[in-house]
């Protein structure tokens, strides 16, 4: 059962780079809700300002280029909770680690860097590498819409683009208003973007990737904003991301404090571990291969010598069954 409960998160973290937006079960419970300070009759361009004042604010305090939290919650469908970590640096840094609550045993690390990406879990023993040049293979094969640039505009370390979106309002008085925008996949599928706003408040209340013709593909879902400790910084502290055509769910919640900009991380948190009982297998396009290939092809594991092949969810997401090839260690 853990395997299947740690298998999402890695899925959902490949998808791997980065950034910070959260949902939250904080209710505040006797207090009453802050007033409205957000211009509903703003336009496109003052809506992407208003939710962009943390990567682009609009006096001298320093842009949101990096967070860390020691204190997280994660939680895959309804499996129990795991204790993390997580940072993050723009444009492309991502470390999320997961280790049991009473034993502290690791049970997971899932991990981006400027060259590449990788996914380890604890009942699988194996160290997933993805180089991002082979980012639209792996996504083509994994049936799981990874697209890295949206996730840094979720974690809340990339700014929103104010030429790329549409202000569109609804009908009816739903409470919150959208900015949508047409975005070219690493894959090549051309999707809508949507920034789901609070009408009230000008907060972000969710990021979804859709089809052309309105299927959802992917939505991330925010709430319980709060200062980060400097008080420079407002940040979601729990987020639900969904991609319905894989039934993966993850939630995380940050439960300790956030350290916005912090100093320069050591290289080692940037590194793919090495761990003695876990060897390492590339996922990429096999040698000499375009990147866009039919759907009937399988990825390869590459490099090194042969190894048995891969059967069927034996890591975190399913292959198809393909030749796995070791690569050395670092």
């Amino acid at each position: 059962m853990l395997r299947r409960a740690v298998a999402p998160l890695l899925i959902a973290a490949l998808l791997a780079q980065c950034g910070c937006q959260f949902w939250s079960r904080f209710k505040g419970i006797g207090h009453s809700p802050a007033p409205c300070t957000f211009n509903a009759g703003a336009t496109s361009q003052e809506v992407v300002a208003h939710v962009n004042r943390n990567v682009a604010p609009p006096d001298a305090t320093p842009p949101l280029t990096a967070w860390r939290s020691t204190g997280v919650k994660m939680k895959v469908g309804g499996f129990p909770s795991v204790n993390g970590t997580i940072a993050v640096e723009a444009p492309h840094r991502l470390r999320i680690q997961a280790a049991m609550p009473v034993t502290q045993a690791d049970v997971a690390d899932i991990g981006a860097n400027d060259e590449e990406m990788w996914f380890w879990n604890s009942q699988d023993k194996r160290v997933i590498a993805v180089k991002h040049e082979d980012l639209p293979y792996a996504m083509s094969q994994m049936q799981l819409p990874l697209e890295p640039e949206w996730l840094m505009e979720v974690l809340g370390v990339a700014p929103l683009d104010p030429g790329e979106f549409e202000l569109v309002r609804p009908v009816t008085d739903a409470g919150h208003i959208d900015l949508v925008a047409e975005r070219t996949m690493p894959t090549g599928q051309v999707v809508r973007r949507i920034v789901r706003v609070d009408a009230c408040h000008g907060r972000i209340m969710e990021h979804r990737l859709e089809t052309s013709e309105g299927d959802l593909i992917a939505i991330a879902r925010l709430s319980d904003y709060r200062s980060d400790p400097s008080g420079q910084y407002t940040l979601p502290h729990t987020v639900d991301l969904y991609w319905p055509a894989s039934r993966m769910n993850l939630t995380m919640r940050i439960t300790g404090s956030i350290t916005a900009n912090p100093p320069a991380a050591s290289d080692a948190l940037w590194t793919m571990p090495n761990r003695p009982d876990s060897p390492r297998f590339r996922l990429g396009r096999p040698p000499g291969t375009p990147v866009r290939r039919s759907s009937m092809e399988q990825p390869v594991l590459r490099s090194g010598m042969e190894q048995p092949v891969l059967q069927q969810n034996a890591v975190p997401f399913d292959y198809g069954g393909s030749s796995a090839r070791p690569f050395p260690a670092n």
